[in-house]
């Protein structure tokens, strides 16, 4: 005779479609378009946009795959849509570059809208022609400066098409905008808004990189340096104005009009500077850490070990460092701040970097977006927590 017995409730996903054979690799990021048609998934080293009812094909819109493998210098750590724009994107890179992306511009999206880090030290040797010699435009040319490399280049929203002449041909090449990006290597002159570059320069053209990316500090270079400089998560702000990115040790934020340094950077365990050494031997060094903005984009929150989760908030400038765990986290408890002791007495409260657990550690964060509500997942454990309730 069937018994009826009562069970722990089970809950179990049972997939709608299979969008199956376009990755090589794993996949580290999927993220829907704004057009809510379309999304697109990252490997390490393609990029793939599917549409939601075609599961047997989708278009590569950015590949960096070498023709020998043993040339491979980076991969893709993290891609993302753009919140209003369904044209754009942006990709991070094992080599801590953010490149963003506009396909518009072109099918296959290598190369990028915008680029600042690559820029030769010296500035280019530039010919200005009189009007019209190799230059056909569209509307006026608007002036934005390149602080990097001390060049001043000319531009106009949303394009306009400049013919550069190499050796006895003219090249047109239309140039996309978002905003006041440098497109090209372009000197001021008042009078002449058409520029001829000479033929040398015509490889280092094509050769430019568009990417958002920090200058090194040569005196803080490392053996470890290049591994934590490696980008494990970018995000757009709600708003579409800045990027969001998390490398090993910080939490970067970068406003989309400047890409040579950004305008933010926030330590999360800095602490841990000392330790690398012991972290690249258990392999807690090439640890993913994700990050997450709330609703307003006030406030920013990442991962830590130990359990521990840090909160930034960007208006006062103040930090905090909580804790999920199964102790501190009974029902209506209220989370007390945790700190971390680097050397000398350590207070009551406190905890010494030495006694940290690297088996703890929170990978993943997401934050309501229009709620104070918050999901951390530790381990195999996922703690929900919420604004104080009166």
């Amino acid at each position: 005779v069937p018994v009826l017995r009562p069970m722990d409730l089970m809950v179990e996903a049972t997939p709608r479609r299979v969008f199956a054979n376009a990755h090589t690799y794993h996949i580290n990021s999927i993220s829907v378009n704004s057009d809510y048609e379309t999304y697109m998934s990252a490997d390490d080293l393609r990029i793939n946009l599917w549409n939601f009812e075609i599961t047997n094909q989708s278009f590569n819109i950015v590949d960096i795959k070498p023709a020998n493998m043993e040339e491979l210098t980076e991969v893709i750590t993290a891609a993302e849509f753009h919140p209003h724009h369904c044209n754009t994107f942006v990709y991070s890179s094992s080599k801590g570059t953010i490149r963003l992306c506009d396909m518009r511009a072109s099918a296959l999206c290598d190369r990028h809208t915008k680029f600042w880090t690559n820029l030769p030290h010296s500035s280019p040797t530039l010919e200005v022609p009189s009007y019209g010699e190799g230059v056909a435009r569209a509307g006026d040319l608007q002036e934005t400066k390149l602080a990097t490399a001390g060049l001043e280049v000319q531009g106009e929203e949303p394009g306009f098409l400049l013919a550069v002449v190499m050796g006895n041909s003219a090249v047109p090449i239309t140039l996309h905008w978002l905003h006041q990006e440098i497109v090209n290597h372009v000197s001021k002159q008042e009078s002449m808004p058409g520029v001829l570059l000479r033929e040398e320069m015509s490889a280092e053209v094509s050769d430019l990189k568009p990417v958002f990316e920090e200058p090194e500090d040569p005196s803080n270079r490392s053996f470890f340096s290049e591994i934590i400089s490696s980008i494990s998560d970018v995000k757009f702000s709600h708003s579409g104005r800045y990027i969001m990115t998390r490398d090993y040790l910080t939490v970067k934020v970068w406003d989309l009009n400047m890409e040579n340094r950004p305008i933010e950077t926030y330590q999360v365990h800095d602490y841990l500077r000392s330790k690398l050494c012991s972290l690249y031997e258990n392999d807690c060094i090439f640890d993913k850490f994700e990050c997450v903005w709330n609703g307003s984009d006030s406030v920013i929150m990442t991962g830590s070990y130990n359990n521990f989760f840090r909160m930034f908030d960007r208006n006062t400038k103040r930090d905090v460092t909580l804790e999920a765990s199964r102790e501190n986290s009974k029902p209506r408890a209220i989370l007390k701040p945790r700190k971390v002791c680097v050397g000398g007495k350590r207070r009551k409260d406190e905890i010494s970097v030495d006694s940290l657990d690297f088996s703890k550690k929170i990978l993943h964060t997401a934050w309501h977006p229009s709620e104070n509500i918050i999901a951390v997942a530790a381990t195999n454990n996922l703690y929900i927590f919420q604004d104080k309730v009166n």
